[in-house]
Order: structure tokens, then C-alpha cells, then sequence
């Protein structure tokens, strides 16, 4: 499995702005948490209207899920439940239009 600190400097590496709070020493070894964290992050730019944020946390939510069969449970069962894109009708279709075809149909199964 890959490891939390593998994840954390991959979604910083994406994400400068997501470092002080992954970088709290209770976020820091914990995926879950990371992962709530990013899924925060994904639901607000899509509230904000920030579509090139929101397609780019998709696609590395998407390389992350790819990247080791454990990793994609946490990314299904922690980051996809994390995101309320099913509460209405505008961001269903951000969801539908934005989200890679591998991600989306592990999100559309949940």
C-alpha cells in the first residue's frame, strides 16, 4: 500500500495550498484524514465555481485511486462519499462532465 506521507506529498505537489493542513501532525500519517481534506477542498472549488481546480482535483483523485487497489477503497470510501455532487442537479452534471470515466463510475456506484 502506498504510504500517507506518499499521498500527502503528492496531493501538495498538485495543491501548494493544501501543505498546512496536511502538514498537522495528526494529518500528516493519517489517510483518511488527508483524503477528508482534499474532498473539502474539491467540494469547495466546485461551490466556488472553480472549474479548472475541480477537473484537476478529479484527475488526481483519479491517479491516486489508479495507483494501488487499497488506495482506490480509501479514495471510494473516504474522498467520493466526502463529495456532495449528488445534492443537486448542477453539480451532478459538474460530476458527470468533469470527472474521469474510471473515477466516475466508481462515484456513480456509491
Amino acid at each position: 500500500m502506498i504510504s500517507p506521507t506518499h499521498v500527502k506529498e503528492f496531493l501538495v505537489s498538485h495543491f501548494p495550498e493544501l501543505a498546512p493542513e496536511l502538514n498537522v501532525p495528526e494529518n500528516q500519517h493519517s489517510l483518511p484524514r488527508q483524503l477528508r481534506i482534499f474532498a473539502v477542498f474539491t467540494q469547495q472549488a466546485a461551490e466556488e465555481g472553480s472549474l479548472t481546480t475541480l477537473k484537476e482535483c478529479l484527475v488526481v483523485a483519479d491517479l491516486l485511486r489508479a495507483e494501488d487497489e487499497q488506495l482506490a477503497h480509501a479514495i471510494q470510501n473516504t474522498y467520493l462519499r466526502g463529495l456532495h455532487f449528488k445534492q443537486n442537479a448542477y453539480s451532478a452534471q459538474l460530476a458527470r462532465l468533469l470527472m474521469p470515466t474510471q473515477l466516475y463510475a466508481v462515484f456513480a456506484r456509491n
